[in-house]
């Protein structure tokens, strides 16, 4: 989980936590932090702790706006990490018409996906977003066999636009489903994330048959898991698998009738509707109560964690209109 952390906070968007490239492979890709997490994978997914670690092959070299801060030097570096190490990148790109602007304008008039393959950042990446992409974006993305996380619930409540999901799909590109983060789509739900992402596509076409449930729930499941290079050991029901398991309530009012399970999970199920969830054969939720966490004492953990939130966004601004 360290590692991970450690992995995540890689932001060339933020100030920088690593002074070089030797400090960040030192501190992210360190033997003994790879020894700990592939044997606590190994653990987790009762595989061979010799076997590749579905922990490592998912450690992303992280930079959200990669292609907008960090000189061609550092993303070459970047990947070359990744390449020698088997991690994959994640990144999120084309996300808004801003975006779009200040990267052809320090690129040369390229897009963001375009600078990602020039720098061998795009070849199995995970992007977050691709919202902007043009024709040559998309090819691009399938010939690096790189998947999309389609954030729809984030995208329109910033105006950012509509992903070319459909065209994504035409041309081969495996689509994931995601929310962002909460400061984007304000919680993470991701059962509506799934109704937005049918329901802006069919709008957008003109036409209520495209993008059926099925396909929106494999974007949710286990498209998911071959985004991160582990759909042999998660995101879908089969044996052999981790037992991930989500448990519906049969009787809720928003569940009944059911014609078709898919339409319902996708279109008419919220997190409301959850009885049970089994994460890797261990219950975790039951009868809609949470057993591994004390409720009264996250609640107000995350109260506290909110005033801290609006002092620093205060300070911010203040700061801002000195």
């Amino acid at each position: 989980q360290e590692l991970l952390k450690k992995a995540i906070e890689i932001n060339p968007m933020h100030t920088p936590l690593y002074h070089s490239l030797a400090e960040l492979e030192a501190q992210v890709f360190n033997i003994e932090g790879l020894a700990n997490c592939n044997k606590h994978a190994a653990e987790l997914f009762q595989t061979d702790a010799s076997a590749p670690p579905p922990c490592r092959t998912a450690m992303q070299a992280w930079g959200k706006k990669i292609k907008q801060r960090c000189t061609a030097k550092i993303a070459d570096g970047i990947a070359a990490l990744a390449e020698k190490h088997g991690a994959h990148i994640h990144v999120h790109a084309s996300e808004t018409v801003g975006e779009m602007k200040l990267v052809a304008n320090r690129h040369n008039g390229r897009t963001p996906i375009q600078v990602l393959a020039d720098t061998d950042l795009l070849t199995e990446a995970v992007l977050a977003h691709g919202v902007h992409l043009t024709d040559e974006d998309i090819e691009l993305i399938a010939d690096h066999h790189a998947s999309v996380t389609h954030c729809p619930a984030s995208n329109q409540k910033l105006a950012s636009g509509t992903a070319r999901i459909l065209d994504l799909h035409k041309a081969g590109v495996n689509v994931a489903l995601g929310t962002d983060g909460p400061a984007s789509g304000n919680d993470l739900d991701l059962w509506l994330a799934m109704r937005l992402a049918g329901y802006a596509q069919k709008n957008t076409s003109h036409d209520p048959t495209v993008l059926p449930a099925l396909d929106v729930l494999r974007m949710a499941t286990i498209n998911g898991a071959k985004a991160l290079h582990v759909d042999h050991l998660i995101g879908s029901l089969e044996v052999g698998k981790a037992a991930d398991i989500i448990v519906l309530d049969v009787d809720s009012p928003s569940l009944t009738p059911v014609f078709d399970p898919h339409v319902a999970i996708v279109a008419a199920a919220g997190r409301g509707d959850v009885s049970s969830v089994v994460v890797n054969g261990r219950v975790v939720v039951h009868e809609k109560r949470a057993l591994t966490i004390d409720h009264a004492r996250a609640v107000q953990r995350v109260r506290e964690l909110g005033s801290q939130v609006m002092a620093a966004v205060e300070e911010v601004e203040r700061t801002r209109h000195k």
